[in-house]
């Protein structure tokens, strides 16, 4: 699954101001693509600034052809409202961005903020409320970069729900009514797959065909990475682990299941004998995202809070 962040960047100039609005662009371009590297995104620049709106088209169409993810528009100064007309439009996520006046005396040279404001409500009025995220100031600023790394952040977990496939096995934990979803609003929305035909009985029979030899080589792993209270647990409860751990991890791989909503309790208590906790904190451990009581709203959150820290995230 490609996680990685598309950012646009295009800058949209007047052209009678007095300043010098395209060697301000020209000249953030190399922090942009430091940041880019630095932050793992993919940055696709126009060189040449926006001016007219048939320069907004070229820029909208070659953006939308690229599918980027979020698009920012750099206001270096007051651009002519037409010319930002075509980029509303966009698919995209928008991102509004100027910065301050070079001096604080004598003629305006840029009026980038008041091109901020212009757009913006451009967006916001004559769109019908088209939705964007304002940025101020200079890429090695303190103000832009806090929110210019939030922003790369939250796009890396959009964009990771959207590609998600997320299989649930076994049906909603017997008493946990709260956590019931319609799975239809969430593909809507996220264009997130969810499949939920899948069954416990599937996964216990996947976990019983394995050789003994396969099952020994897996709990070996499992016994120099953790500990085994063998007054409590016995070996044949171990090697029962040890196969639902094979069998949920086979299953993701092969379906490309970036998660799975697993109807721990009590379905696999019934089925197998056997308390599948330990198999199920093996399976976030390599990466697969893996909740409690086929909890599909618990399955999209740990996807978000795993893209947005890059760590393994639990939710009891």
């Amino acid at each position: 699954m490609n996680e990685k962040v598309i950012m646009g960047l295009a800058a949209a100039v007047h052209p009678g101001m007095p300043g010098d609005d395209v060697g301000v662009y020209r000249a953030i371009l190399p922090h942009m693509e430091k940041m880019a590297k630095e932050l793992n995104f993919e940055l696709l620049i126009v060189p040449e600034p926006i001016r007219t709106e048939n320069d907004g088209d070229k820029v909208k169409a070659f953006m939308d052809e690229q599918m980027v993810d979020f698009m920012m528009l750099f206001c270096p100064s007051l651009p002519f409202g037409r010319s930002i007309l075509p980029l509303a439009k966009m698919k995209s996520y928008m991102g509004i961005w100027a910065v301050p006046e070079p001096t604080k005396h004598g003629v305006l040279q840029l009026n980038s903020f008041c091109g901020l404001n212009m757009v913006g409500t451009i967006f916001t009025n004559y769109f019908g409320n088209r939705r964007f995220k304002w940025f101020y100031d200079y890429p090695d600023t303190e103000l832009f970069q806090k929110r210019f790394m939030l922003t790369i952040k939250a796009m890396k977990a959009i964009k990771t729900i959207q590609n998600a496939r997320i299989g649930q096995i076994g049906d909603l934990a017997n008493g946990f009514e709260n956590m019931y979803i319609d799975e239809r609003i969430l593909q809507n929305k996220f264009g997130t797959y969810i499949q939920s035909r899948h069954t416990v009985e599937d996964i216990v029979r996947r976990a019983e065909s394995y050789p003994e030899s396969d099952v020994e080589k897996t709990l070996k792993t499992i016994l120099q990475e953790g500990r085994w209270n063998q007054e409590h647990v016995s070996l044949e409860h171990m090697k029962k682990m040890a196969r639902v751990n094979m069998a949920l991890i086979d299953f993701a791989r092969e379906n490309n299941y970036q998660a799975l909503a697993i109807s721990c309790w009590t379905k696999f208590q019934e089925v197998y004998d056997l308390a599948v906790c330990g198999a199920m904190s093996r399976l976030n451990q390599a990466g697969i995202v893996a909740p409690c009581e086929a909890d599909i709203p618990s399955t999209v959150i740990m996807i978000i809070l795993k893209a947005l820290s890059g760590k393994i995230p639990t939710i009891n």
